[in-house]
């Protein structure tokens, strides 16, 4: 039989780095509300016209 070594990473997990992890997620969940909010505005307005345009006649027979 063969043992199973246990892996050690060359750092030790603080709470302090804990924290700081937890803060930087947080940090980009708000950046990334921020900066998608304009493209989604952006994508709503083309695809209503896109909609509206398709709606509307093409010619207009009289």
């Amino acid at each position: 039989m063969t043992k199973t070594r246990v892996y050690s990473p060359p750092f030790t997990i603080t709470p302090a780095i804990v924290n700081l992890v937890a803060d930087i997620a947080e940090a980009l969940g708000r950046l990334s509300l921020l900066t998608d909010t304009g493209t989604d505005l952006r994508l709503r307005r083309v695809n209503r016209i896109r909609t509206i345009r398709a709606r509307w006649p093409s010619r207009v027979i009289p």
